[in-house]
């Protein structure tokens, strides 16, 4: 067995988990924003106003699953939530030992990343849907095609994979 990933008791792995292991592609994970609900908007449906407490409360629960990760990135999401400069995900973000690019900053509102030859655009927010019930799939559609036309624009390889939490 591999001390890294024993084998399940009495079984193999599934034939997708044996390739990424023998592959030993790293393991890197994305947390996409709002990590706390924040005090806003007189809500009263939270189990606690203190938002350090939320966010130490968010790191609690995200540590071991970081320990899991060879990389971790994070995006800052609604201002409501996580503030005005995404201060309590970049915290988290911290907190968690998120992967830094050259600004040194844990957290970005928009991510590019390369993983395993494949290239990731992680934000928060995604497109709206529209209003009617018959072009709900449209915005999807159209926000992809612009994300990768503006891409290629600019000579630039568009993305692999397009990654949004949601929108409001």
């Amino acid at each position: 067995t591999n001390e890294v990933n024993p084998l399940p008791e009495g079984g193999n792995k599934p034939p997708h988990q044996q390739r990424i292991f023998k592959q030993r592609l790293p393991i890197v994970c994305f947390d996409n924003a709002d990590g706390v609900e924040g005090d806003h908007d007189n809500i009263f449906g939270i189990w606690s106003k203190n938002i350090m407490e939320q966010a130490d409360t968010a790191v609690g629960v995200l540590l071991p699953k970081r320990q899991k990760c060879d990389r971790w990135y994070a995006t800052r999401g609604t201002v409501n939530h996580v503030g005005e400069m995404g201060q309590w995900d970049e915290y988290i973000a911290k907190e968690v030992g998120a992967t830094t690019d050259s600004s040194n900053e844990f957290s970005s509102y928009h991510l590019k990343v390369h993983v395993s030859g494949t290239l990731w655009d992680v934000s928060h927010h995604g497109p709206r849907p529209g209003k009617y019930i018959h072009k709900y799939g449209d915005a999807v559609r159209t926000f992809g095609k612009d994300v990768c036309l503006r891409q290629l624009a600019q000579g630039k390889r568009p993305p692999d994979l397009i990654v949004r939490s949601h929108v409001h």
